[in-house]
């Protein structure tokens, strides 16, 4: 009997360690969401104007619709959107997370063109907190005529008034983000004017382009393929791809959603349709980038 106290006394302390551990990452993952940032707020080198609407516009096609507009708009005017960002398919329920409506008449409504540049490219949301999911990371080497063109282009938008559910991470959400399961949108500073690149098939405006696309959400830091312990889905890899496909192949499967093999990729989890607004040069840029990558 005495062996057995033993044991369940063991069993007992353990089961409270693990408690205390997973409160302990709880309360750290909470701390990290909800803490006020105090940095500068830097202003861009490019002040924002109607002639770069256009330019805007598109980046806001290429990356900001397949979140921030609603389903079936037809067209991409930012109103907010369509889903849960955090009840993720097939994966854990994290609490609630909508893109939120970022026309003249949502959340930027009163900003400064900095304050905006700062969220996108710092993840430093509108109440100096750390944004979640947003990837700020992959935008943080925007230019600042790119990030002045997507300011231009948001100001250009009807105003939308339109509500989206307020954001509300779950203990789990907080728990993964303690333990660095997942970070938030937080990026180190900008201190100085990030310079534009030429837009041309190159190599160069391809490295620039790709991470923007935030392929490597999916298909890894070196787009050598998903790994396990990342959120879904895990996407192949890249690189051994397009060294076995011509162009023709990989603009196919980026814009239109056909597999090399034949059949369709699935918009739910390669976002082709988003795609699809891709020019033909920054297409080709991409594939030059991906396949100067040494394999």
């Amino acid at each position: 009997m005495r062996v057995v106290s033993w044991i369940v006394r063991i069993l007992g302390a353990a089961v409270a360690l693990i408690l205390v551990l997973l409160l302990t990452f709880v309360i750290q993952g909470r701390g990290l969401a909800t803490r006020h940032i105090t940095r500068p707020v830097s202003e861009l080198a490019v002040a924002p104007d109607s002639s770069l609407v256009p330019r805007g516009e598109h980046i806001a096609s290429i990356v900001c619709a397949g979140c921030h507009a609603p389903e079936l708009t037809g067209g991409h005017v930012l109103s907010g959107g369509h889903e849960n960002y955090m009840d993720i398919p097939n994966g854990p329920k994290l609490g609630i997370m909508w893109a939120p409506n970022v026309t003249p008449g949502g959340v930027i409504k009163g900003e400064s063109d900095a304050r905006i540049a700062r969220v996108i490219r710092e993840g430093v949301s509108f109440k100096d907190r750390p944004i979640l999911i947003m990837p700020s990371a992959n935008f943080h080497t925007l230019s600042d005529r790119d990030v002045a063109a997507l300011v231009a282009y948001l100001r250009s938008q009807p105003s939308v008034e339109h509500l989206t559910p307020a954001r509300a991470p779950n203990p789990l959400a907080f728990l993964m983000l303690g333990a660095r399961v997942v970070e938030t949108s937080l990026t180190n500073p900008i201190p100085n004017p990030i310079p534009d690149i030429p837009e041309d098939s190159s190599v160069a405006y391809g490295a620039y382009l790709t991470p923007i696309l935030s392929c490597t959400e999916c298909h890894g830091a070196d787009y050598r393929g998903g790994h396990q312990g990342q959120l879904q889905p895990l996407g192949p890899n890249l690189v051994k791809l397009i060294s076995e496909q011509p162009f023709t192949t990989f603009e196919l499967a980026v814009r239109h959603g056909v597999k090399p093999a034949g059949g369709m990729l699935d918009p739910t989890l390669m976002p082709w349709g988003t795609f699809a607004n891709l020019s033909d040069v920054e297409v080709r840029a991409v594939y030059e980038f991906l396949k100067s990558l040494p394999r």
